[in-house]
This record gives C-alpha cells, sequence and structure tokens, in this order.
C-alpha cells in the first residue's frame, strides 16, 4: 500500500469516502440520527472538512490495490497546529466554523446539514474545541477507511507513514476517540489519555482527548 499526501482539491472524493466509512460512528449517528440522510449529508459535511484540512493541513490518503487506478482505499485528515491559537474563538477545523460558546454555527454547516444537526455538531465541536491542547501539535481530526475494507490494516498503515514523520520532526499529535475500540487502537499507537473523557451535550455520545509524544528513535507500532 502507498500513502501519497494530497496538494489537489479532491475534498469531494474525501467526503464520500468518510460518509462510507463513519455510517454506523457514535457521533455521526447522534448528530444525523435518520440513516436514509445521512449518506448524503455526512459527504457533503466531511468534504468541508477535507477542503479545510487541504488548505490548513495535510491530507494523506492510500490508493486501493484493486480496481481502478486512483480509488482511494482510506484517508487521513491532518491540521497543523504548531503554531499556538491567537486569543479569539477556537476553530473547529472539521468544519470550518470558528467554535466558540457563544458563537453561531458556520453557515455552511447549516446549509449542509439543516439546523437542528448542525446544532448538534456546533455543540459536539465546541466541547471538544475547549480540551484541545494549546501546545503546537498536529491534529488528527478524521481518519477512515470504508466499510468494504475495514479489518484490512489501511488505517494502522495511514498512522504509520504520518507518526513516522512527526517523530522525524519531534512533533506530538493529537486527537479525539470516538469509541472504546479505537481508543484501545491508538493506544497501541503511543497515544494516552489527556485527561478525562468528554460527554458530549444533549445526551451525545463520550469521546476520549488523546495525546502522542513523539518517539526519537521510533515508536514500535503494531
Amino acid at each position: 500500500m502507498t500513502v501519497t499526501t494530497l496538494g489537489r482539491s479532491t475534498a469531494t472524493v474525501v467526503g464520500l469516502l468518510l460518509s462510507d466509512a463513519f455510517q454506523a460512528e457514535s457521533l455521526a449517528t447522534w448528530i444525523l440520527p435518520d440513516p436514509d440522510v445521512r449518506p448524503v449529508l455526512l459527504a457533503r459535511l466531511f468534504a468541508l472538512a477535507a477542503a479545510r484540512a487541504l488548505a490548513e493541513g495535510v491530507v494523506d490518503v492510500v490508493d486501493a490495490d484493486d480496481g481502478p487506478a486512483g480509488r482511494i482505499a482510506g484517508v487521513a485528515l491532518w491540521f497543523d497546529r504548531t503554531v499556538p491559537p491567537a486569543p479569539g474563538p477556537v476553530r473547529d477545523p472539521g468544519s470550518g466554523t470558528e467554535a466558540g460558546a457563544d458563537e453561531e454555527p458556520d453557515p455552511q454547516v447549516v446549509e449542509v446539514l439543516g439546523p437542528q444537526a448542525a446544532a448538534r455538531w456546533h455543540a459536539a465541536m465546541t466541547a471538544m474545541a475547549a480540551r484541545h491542547p494549546t501546545r503546537p501539535h498536529q491534529y488528527l481530526a478524521l481518519i477512515g477507511v470504508p466499510r468494504e475494507r475495514q479489518g484490512r490494516g489501511i488505517g494502522g498503515h495511514l498512522l504509520r507513514h504520518r507518526l513516522r514523520a512527526l517523530d522525524t520532526t519531534l512533533s506530538g499529535a493529537y486527537l479525539e476517540a470516538t469509541s472504546t475500540a479505537s481508543r484501545g487502537l491508538y493506544l497501541g499507537w503511543g497515544f494516552h489519555d489527556l485527561g478525562r473523557p468528554l460527554d458530549l451535550p444533549d445526551g451525545g455520545p463520550r469521546v476520549w482527548p488523546m495525546w502522542r509524544d513523539p518517539y526519537p528513535h521510533g515508536h514500535p507500532h503494531p
């Protein structure tokens, strides 16, 4: 498997892949409980996230070994947070909104999701942003593999590629695990819990903020 870091606007393709990957994920089902509309609306939301990642970080993709050339088998969205944030509202890299407690949801997100789902998304992003570390780091906002390809080590391949680069540059990494299973996976890659778990408002799911210090001599990845 080959990891490619995208440098062109492929946000729509990335959004479709992430939508498939997150159909049954707890945060996605809480924000969009209707399974009939979830695939389309998630694809549009994640396309916004991918467009921001292309502007403010990197988008890593794994090319599929089968099928047409250029088909993507997995994707990870990383945001560069090596410069401490300026005073003011905390940026939500996942949707393009400025996630402050007194801020309104991003109009683009409202247009994509509708007012009710956008309000839940904004509440989740605001709560998560309040826990983001201020020390310099790279933020893994999303990593996903289509359901038909899960369990083949594609996500691990994406992680290994980027974490090796972060070890070389001595950069910390941060993410939010959205299930006990994903938390266990990230523990194996050198992440650890950063404070207590976060229960999202309005009956939302639990997430685990997690931090990884760089390993100058390499981490024994799973």
